[in-house]
């Protein structure tokens, strides 16, 4: 599960978290041995069109990225907050029109 080390100190926090694991491996892929797959290229866009499809989309302040299995993926989601996905419409003042994006720079290393 990609994103347990964020989501237990963000949920102390008091952020309602949403995790979407993008990659499901047996552990760190530091270790001689990873079993687990990746999200299949159109998942990522799959999985935020339905919260959209939900009218969840919108419900976003934050977006934060972990592991992402593939450049792809970051395509993905940078198509879809282009798009307007996570954008408020008639919020009071102070809101974001957008959520802010943060992005850890965790990337596959394929093998060094």
């Amino acid at each position: 599960y990609s994103n347990k080390a964020a989501v237990l100190p963000l949920q102390l926090a008091a952020f309602d978290v949403d995790p979407i694991a993008t990659v499901s491996f047996s552990n760190h892929t530091g270790y001689p041995s990873v079993a687990g797959a990746r999200l299949a290229p159109g998942g990522l866009a799959t999985l935020l069109a339905g919260l959209g499809a939900n009218g969840l989309a919108s419900s976003y302040d934050y977006v934060l990225t972990g592991y992402v299995g593939s450049a792809a993926t970051l395509d993905e989601l940078r198509d879809a907050l282009a798009a307007g996905w996570g954008r408020r419409e008639g919020e009071g003042e102070g809101a974001r029109a957008r959520p802010l994006v943060v992005v850890d720079p965790v990337m596959g290393d394929h093998d060094r």
